[in-house]
């Protein structure tokens, strides 16, 4: 398994099973998953340079939060 499915897996334990369902020949939820991803790791690297870019942090906070509410969202409806 990826990278990508591993953070989204590690976030969301009580949604595993689904998750990988949904993983399994959708390529729209593997591309948020992959988004979820990118967005995690730039948080991660301007947590690192946290005094210089506070701004840039909350965004990215901001951001991965949506994405994490997108993914609950598609995997509710489903």
């Amino acid at each position: 398994m990826e990278t990508t499915q591993w953070r989204i897996l590690q976030q969301l334990p009580e949604l595993r099973t689904q998750i990988i369902d949904r993983l399994v020949g959708d390529a729209d939820f593997q591309s948020l998953c992959h988004d979820y991803d990118r967005c995690a790791e730039a948080l991660e690297r301007f947590r690192e340079q946290a005094g210089s870019l506070p701004e840039r942090i909350a965004e990215y906070e901001q951001l991965l939060a949506e994405l994490e509410g997108d993914i609950r969202h598609v995997l509710d409806v489903s």
